[in-house]
Parts: structure tokens; sequence; C-alpha cells
């Protein structure tokens, strides 16, 4: 199914592109654009997680500085069956982490120094088996292709704004059509956001708490990195690679009921925590 839905995605991109290239350069500008999306679906595929983890400005972490970290994600590995993954680290001071790669022999776990620094290490080897979780349950290419995907077509709408703003060479184009695609566009790609991340994390929570035989650990830990996150900067984080963490790093949690789930690209941490709790 996460392949299937990968497919989608990469249609739904080229789709996106073909239409912009048809709207603002003819029948040469369609044709351009179906290129560069073929060439863009295969640099997805081999690059998305180094779009991500540089996103993060996350560096490959030290053994020697953090042998704790490493005997974690390696006894973990193994609970879970996979290959050890790559262990990266970012500076960012707000508690969080995310899983990246195309497949479990090529994946990589980014932490961040405030998860490292607030969290006991119980807690700390709750998230690990999170995210990799999500790299036994094969979601990490699905999730970094829906926010790289999310990023270019923020990236688009931007430029459509510009081009709306200053005018454009095509005199017979409705510049309605501009405005509409510029407003569109950003709820595709949170539509995708959504699509893909909620529902994900609650099965990581499940499948990590079962091979770490601990749901108490990811459950305080889940709760310590809400909280921390509103006492700590909001980090310079293109917001397309939110949905990747296990927590939203941006908050959201003064939006409640409904509104919350609708437009959150992660579940409420208190229904997740309760789902931990009765395992």
């Amino acid at each position: 199914m996460n392949s299937l839905k990968t497919i989608f995605l990469f249609g739904l991109l080229g789709l996106f592109l073909v239409f912009f290239g048809r709207m603002f350069g003819g029948s040469n500008g369609m044709y351009g654009m179906l290129v560069i999306s073929l060439i863009m679906n295969l640099g997805m595929y081999f690059f998305s997680d180094r779009l991500a983890i540089r996103s993060a400005g996350a560096k490959k972490m030290s053994q020697k500085k953090y042998p704790g970290i490493y005997r974690a994600v390696e006894q973990l590995s193994k609970e879970a069956k996979i290959p050890m993954p790559k262990i990266y680290i970012s500076e960012m001071s707000q508690p969080n982490a995310f899983a990246t790669g195309r497949n479990p022999k090529n994946s990589a776990v980014v932490l961040t120094k405030g998860l490292i620094d607030n969290l006991s290490p119980k807690e700390v080897k709750g998230v690990i088996a999170h995210e990799l979780a999500h790299i036994k349950n094969r979601d990490i290419l699905l999730a970094t292709v829906a926010a790289v995907i999310a990023s270019t077509v923020f990236a688009i709408s931007d430029f459509i704004r510009f081009g709306s703003l200053f005018g454009s060479s095509d005199e017979d184009r409705n510049p309605l059509y501009d405005i509409l695609i510029a407003i569109l566009a950003p709820l595709v790609a949170i539509i995708i956001q959504m699509a893909i991340s909620r529902e994900r994390e609650f099965k990581a929570d499940a499948t990590g708490a079962n091979f770490s035989r601990d749901p108490e650990g990811l459950a305080s830990a889940l709760e310590k990195i809400e909280n921390l996150a509103y006492r700590t900067e909001t980090p310079d984080l293109n917001p397309a690679f939110a949905s990747l963490y296990i927590s939203n790093p941006f908050g959201g949690g003064e939006i409640s009921g409904f509104i919350q789930k609708l437009f959150s690209t992660h579940p409420p941490t208190q229904e997740r925590v309760e789902k931990l709790r009765k395992m």
C-alpha cells in the first residue's frame, strides 16, 4: 500500500508540473515540464533523504561522543530485524526526531540535540524505537517524498504569486488563474501531508512500543516533547518537512478538537499517549 501511495505521489507531482508548464508555457512548456518531472521523480527516489537531512541541518553523529545512542539503535535494530540505520544529530534545541530513506537498507535516523539533552535514556530509547518502526513499516520513503513534493508545490505557488504581483508577459492569461493556483497549491501540499502523517504515527507508536517492550518510555517522551516545544525557540525549518518529525515542530496544540485534527500533520499527543498506555 505504501508503494502504491508513493507511485501515486510521483504521478501527482508529474501532473501538477505538466499542468503548470501548459498553463504558463503552452505545449513547449508542457513537454518541458514532463521531462523535468521525470528527472525530479528519479531524484526524489534516490536523494529525498539527503534533502530531509539537510533541511534539519543534521550531521553524522559521533559514536565516540554518544556511545549510548549507538548501543540503543543497534539493540533496537536487532529487535526490529532491520539493518542498523545511519545516525545523525541536529543542533535544534527543540526535542524532536525523524527517520528517512528509501528502504531499510538505505535509511537514517535524525535526533535533535534538544531531545538528547532533555529526555531520559529510557525516553530517548522510546523515540528511537518509534523512528525504527517507521523504517520497519517501510513508510519512510512515502513520508519523505510527500515532504519534498509539498516543498516543491509551496515553491511553485510562491513563484506564481510573485509573477502575479509583478505582471506577466502573457496578456491573454486570466490573472484569476494565477490567484487560484497560488491558493490551491499550498492546500494540496497540506492535504498530501495530512493524508499520510497521522495514521502512520499511531502505527509507528504501536510497532515501536512492541519491539522495545516499553510503551511507557515513548508515552513519557511524547508528553515531555510537547511540553518542551512551547518553551523552546521555534526552529528555522521548512514547514513542508514538519510531517516527518515525531512531533510537529511548529506546535499546534492551541487549536483543539475537530479543527486541530483537520489541519494538523500529527495526531493529538494525548490520543497517542492514551493508546500507548493501554498497551
